[in-house]
């Protein structure tokens, strides 16, 4: 009846993560603070890896039409 997908529940680890007392529960509310922050100013949020790794994929599709069309007999 359920699907095996594996996932993290969100609540749970900001919740988590702003009770721990230790070093690393610091760090990740510093981090969590300003994520949360420039999210809410700037109204968006960007994936930057994604736009790297889709950019690349861009750029290979055009190269591969602009051989195409250089070359349409190969």
């Amino acid at each position: 009846m359920f699907s095996e997908i594996e996932h993290d529940n969100l609540d749970m680890i900001i919740s988590v993560g702003y009770r721990v007392k230790s070093q690393p529960g610091v760090q990740f509310r510093k981090w969590t603070t300003c994520t949360l922050k420039d999210h809410l100013v700037q109204g968006y949020s960007l994936n930057q890896r994604r736009l790297t790794e889709r950019s690349i994929e861009f750029e290979q599709a055009v190269n591969l039409l602009s051989r195409t069309q250089t070359n349409p007999d190969h």
